[in-house]
């Protein structure tokens, strides 16, 4: 790797194998960067989808290993289940926590890549759903780094360019098509200028990396709030530094986003409350055997005591069926249709 060349990290979600495939279809073999990129993918699932990349572009796709050094004219695709860093010249892959409900997340890619490279940075955010990458685009941009969004109108899912573009002010914005030629003269132009790497994206890449002990630091760069993780049911810190990105972090090393904690909170209440059911269900059925056996031994008062605990659970059981049987919203799709995206204009 030289001094100048330039790291292009990319992040995408639904819909991000088209636009993938589209942005690096003109991009050459012999360009002076090397690409990193993250797609949201299941746990469990298993892709094919670099051979698929590397029948449209003259770069070579592989992907990331563990310790792997990058070069340049590579793309560094992420595996399922692993968030995808970068430390120096080695790719690191990390097991740690979700972030915004994701492993591989967008943000701690972006972040590990300003910190390291900070100016030389080209980050560039395409289709997806909810907001995961706005944070770490944003850090891209306050190491004096360049930042790209797709356009949401031509964005298969408009969520992440849409919140992205409204949120950071990317320095540019263009139909995916035209994305690939736009990489080319950023690489062949001079970067930014460089500047100091603010400690708080230090701080944040370091916990990523999990070299850091996160109890302390979450007290240096965040504030603690009366809001418990999802995802472990620690406390949650409000990170202070981008007034324009609420975002939130345990001291476990799950973060959110804002929306991503409403979703990740959703999910928490159904869970709770068919944790709850099942277990009304089963408190019933112990009750009745309970009764069951303690009539055939003639104890009349607790077998009184018994049926009224079992009228109880039986009406909280109801109560909860009840309350948990909440009908499909009545989709407007000419109100869906009305709605307007921001365009890069």
């Amino acid at each position: 790797m030289k001094e100048d060349t330039r790291i292009v990290v990319i992040g995408t979600s639904a819909g991000g194998h088209d636009a993938l495939r589209a942005l690096f279809k003109d991009i050459p073999a012999d360009i002076n960067a090397i690409f990193l990129v993250v797609q949201h993918a299941a746990t469990n699932s298993t892709s094919y989808f670099a051979g698929s990349l590397a029948e449209v572009t003259a770069l070579k796709v592989q992907y990331a290993e563990q310790d792997m050094v990058v070069e340049t004219g590579n793309v560094y695709l992420s595996i399922p289940d692993f968030h995808l860093l970068i430390n120096g010249k080695k790719l690191f892959l990390s097991k740690g926590p979700t972030e915004n409900l994701s492993r591989p997340a967008i943000d701690p890619l972006f972040r590990t890549a300003a910190a390291n490279f900070g100016h030389r940075v080209i980050g560039i955010i395409l289709t997806g759903l909810l907001n995961d990458g706005t944070s770490g685009l944003q850090a891209v941009k306050n190491c004096n780094g360049l930042t790209i969004v797709q356009n949401p109108n031509d964005a298969q899912y408009s969520d992440m360019p849409e919140f992205a573009l409204k949120t950071v002010k990317p320095h540019f914005c263009c139909n995916v098509a035209d994305m690939g030629q736009k990489i080319i003269e950023l690489v062949a132009s001079d970067p930014p200028e460089k500047k100091e790497i603010p400690k708080y994206i230090k701080q944040e890449a370091a916990i990523s990396m999990k070299i850091a002990s996160r109890i302390r630091l979450e007290e240096e760069i965040g504030e603690q709030v009366p809001i418990s993780c999802p995802d472990c049911d620690g406390p949650l810190w409000l990170m202070e530094h981008e007034k324009n990105i609420p975002r939130y972090r345990c001291h476990t090393g799950h973060g959110f986003t804002l929306e991503s904690l409403l979703v990740g909170q959703s999910a928490k209440i159904e869970e709770s409350l068919w944790v709850a059911l099942r277990t009304l269900e089963e408190r019933i059925v112990l009750l009745e055997k309970s009764v069951a056996t303690n009539k055939n031994r003639g104890f009349n008062t607790l077998v009184n005591s018994l049926e009224r605990k079992i009228e109880e659970a039986t009406r909280s059981r109801d109560t909860l069926k009840e309350a948990m049987n909440i009908p499909p919203p009545k989709l407007n799709e000419e109100e869906f249709l009305k709605k307007e995206l921001p365009d890069c204009a």
